[in-house]
């Protein structure tokens, strides 16, 4: 595919100058992995447990292969500390989700725990042939909290977002659906009122979020609507083309092949792109894409670019919540 006779547009982020074109060191891996950095959805082992009894097949469509904190109250456990029945806080019910510890300090944190203890658990939900459930545990640690939220979202690192106290933007004419930390509103830039490019979004600054860093750390986030953009409509089709062209568009290089395409456990498809370059001070700024197809309309655009990836929990978060 010719990328500069079939698309139509011109990005200009005038950020990337400050680093682009002053040597070439290839990154070795993704930050923005959702398969290495998980985001767990927030639920109570109480919501969990009535629904599997209740509506197995709602549950199983809800749940099965999904990361979870699991809110709940230890019942008990082995003596090994590999494994733990969680129950509901409330106590209404002898039902119970098995968990399983397999890290060592997975173990040692099951370990220092008693029966009676309310905990959070991280991990991933499955569901055997047999119809019985668990859940692997990837963190477990006690907490003092008396509720859970389920609009919630966790990392294992500590740091939660709730849904409902997020700030919303949309894109694609209001059908893409944005949640941002509060935080992020003071460093918000809209891209075409600031002159930044001509597709529509944003660029949050995260490194000015009160005042951390004068190194750059941003996070782009656009829309390329095909319609508006592609010379030839039906060349829409023509996915890993268009976005080697708008890669190459903003750094001035052709990405080539993408690292790697994904659907995420979530349901999201990602494909990543990545590049990094060294200054003539010696520092290594990071470049990394995701593109998520929207049919065959358009494409969510990404783009993070940093030096040291100080938000990357709250960038994984914001990705997760993205509703489209």
């Amino acid at each position: 595919m010719k990328s500069k006779r079939k698309i139509a547009f011109l990005m200009c982020l005038l950020m990337m100058a400050t680093f682009l074109f002053a040597g070439f060191l290839k990154p070795k891996e993704m930050a923005l992995d959702a398969e290495k950095v998980i985001v767990y959805k927030n639920e109570s082992a109480e919501n969990f447990l009535i629904l599997i009894y209740s509506n197995p097949a709602a549950a199983k469509e809800r749940y099965k292969d999904q990361y979870f904190m699991m809110y709940g109250k230890v019942r008990s456990k082995d003596r090994s500390n590999k494994q733990l029945k969680l129950a509901m806080v409330s106590g209404l019910s002898k039902e119970t989700l098995q968990c399983n510890a397999s890290q060592e300090d997975v173990i040692e944190s099951v370990s220092e725990l008693r029966a009676g203890d309310v905990v959070r658990v991280y991990g991933k939900l499955s569901l055997s042939l047999l119809g019985k459930w668990s859940m692997s545990i990837d963190k477990i640690e006690a907490t003092s909290e008396k509720t859970v939220s389920r609009t919630a979202y966790s990392v294992i690192g500590g740091k939660t977002i709730d849904q409902t106290q997020t700030q919303e933007r949309t894109l694609n004419q209001g059908r893409i659906h944005l949640y941002i930390p509060k935080e992020w509103v003071s460093v918000e830039y809209d891209m075409i009122d600031s002159g930044l490019g001509t597709m529509e979004g944003f660029q949050y600054r995260l490194n000015e979020i009160n005042h951390q860093s004068v190194q750059p750390e941003s996070l782009f986030v656009c829309y390329f609507d095909n319609e508006k953009f592609l010379l030839h409509s039906s060349d829409k089709t023509e996915t890993e083309g268009i976005e080697r062209a708008i890669v190459n568009n903003i750094i001035k290089m052709d990405p080539g092949k993408p690292e790697k395409k994904k659907v995420t456990h979530y349901g999201a498809e990602y494909h990543y792109y990545q590049e990094a370059y060294k200054t003539a001070l010696g520092q290594n700024y990071h470049a990394e894409f995701i593109f998520q197809p929207v049919g065959t309309q358009g494409f969510i655009v990404y783009l993070y670019v940093y030096l040291e990836k100080s938000h990357l929990d709250d960038v994984m978060m914001f990705l997760r919540m993205v509703e489209q």
